[in-house]
């Protein structure tokens, strides 16, 4: 039976196995966190728009939901649960991301809570 700190270790690891894998070269993970935006996206590709059709967190129109910060989270919809979660009532709520996707990156707080 694996006791609490196993586990928390095992759990660690897997967070920076995926943290160096989605940041990294994809050559290899020797080089982690060397972006934090998916970059075939970061200048509006036609393919990377991610204007996804939703009731709760509807897209704004001409912003791209591609993969940012350290697990790459993309999407409106996650955009969105983001800013739910992130400071509903102090921050706008769920339209502070949905309006401003680069606003996830603007401190490394934000990234790292944006991926977990």
């Amino acid at each position: 039976m694996m006791n609490v700190d196993e586990a928390c270790k095992r759990e660690l690891s897997a967070l920076f196995a995926h943290i160096a894998y989605e940041t990294g070269d994809k050559s290899g993970f020797m080089e982690g966190l060397k972006h934090l935006e998916d970059e075939s996206c970061m200048y509006g590709g036609a393919a990377c728009v991610n204007d996804e059709e939703d009731g709760k967190y509807p897209a704004t129109s001409g912003k791209n939901y591609y993969a940012r910060g350290p697990l790459g989270v993309k999407g409106s919809i996650q955009y969105g649960m983001f800013g739910d979660s992130f400071g509903p009532i102090s921050y706008m709520g769920k339209q502070r991301f949905l309006n401003d996707p680069d606003e996830v990156l603007e401190d490394s707080y934000m990234a790292f809570a944006f991926a977990i």
